[in-house]
């Protein structure tokens, strides 16, 4: 989502217009109210909206520009592709949601939370982000499984990798291990699921991919075509990921 401050001009533009709208709506408002009384009155309240005409279509005006302004600027600078989940009204976003430990056993404060796409990561990725070669990493989404039947889901990884689904352990690749695949199956009925992917590096280099593979389907890279996460995720507030 765009910074807050940087949309502080155009909210104020906003707030102006309608106040200005608001105003000249009231003046107008008042003048005929007033000069219901007689004749005279009603003439003069309809030479005072003829004369002040001008205004009130320029306050209009700077209504309606300023609506748009703000929505052309947060359109221009949201950063998170935003959709409209099956399953509820809340705003969404493709893939899963990481936090990034500088250890391997998932304690602490992370040193990075953001959005992944999918879960394909080599050492080189790794280097960028730990100083070390011990780090954890919990990602976290919503699932959709397209149709019922029988899934199964893949953890290639070194070091350990254990792979949840509404927080029950489906596969489990743990240990200190070289690049080594674990699978293991679930039934699941069309519909939505929570996931949950733990990864850790002790030594070496790090490297960890997830795949499934659905019913009568091809196995693939498990991600953003198959998994949400809400924009607003309580889990970063409440540190509930673990």
């Amino acid at each position: 989502m765009p910074d807050a401050l940087s949309l502080v001009p155009f909210y104020l533009m906003m707030v102006i217009g309608i106040m200005s709208f608001s105003r000249t709506a009231e003046l107008k408002v008042t003048d005929v109210f007033h000069s219901s009384w007689s004749i005279s009155k009603i003439n003069k309240g309809a030479a005072l909206l003829k004369r002040n005409a001008r205004y009130f279509k320029l306050s209009l005006l700077i209504l309606l520009v300023s609506i748009l302004s703000t929505q052309i600027v947060i359109a221009i600078l949201g950063r998170e592709k935003a959709t409209f989940n099956k399953e509820s009204n809340y705003i969404t976003r493709p893939g899963f949601l990481g936090w990034y430990y500088e250890n391997k056993s998932f304690d602490g404060k992370p040193k990075l939370v953001r959005y992944d796409n999918r879960i394909s990561f080599y050492d080189t990725s790794f280097n960028e982000i730990f100083s070390g070669k011990q780090y954890s990493i919990i990602w976290s989404g919503r699932l959709y499984a397209p149709r019922s039947g029988l899934y199964k889901f893949y953890t290639e990884s070194d070091d350990g990798s254990f792979l949840y689904i509404n927080d029950k352990l489906v596969v489990d690749n743990g240990g200190d291990h070289g690049i080594r695949t674990k699978e293991g199956t679930m039934y699941l009925t069309e519909g939505y699921y929570d996931i949950k992917v733990k990864y850790y590096n002790s030594m070496g280099k790090g490297h960890i991919k997830v795949f499934w593979e659905i019913p009568d389907g091809l196995r693939c890279l498990l991600g953003e075509d198959n998994v949400y996460n809400y924009i607003m995720n309580c889990a970063i507030l409440n540190n509930t990921n673990k």
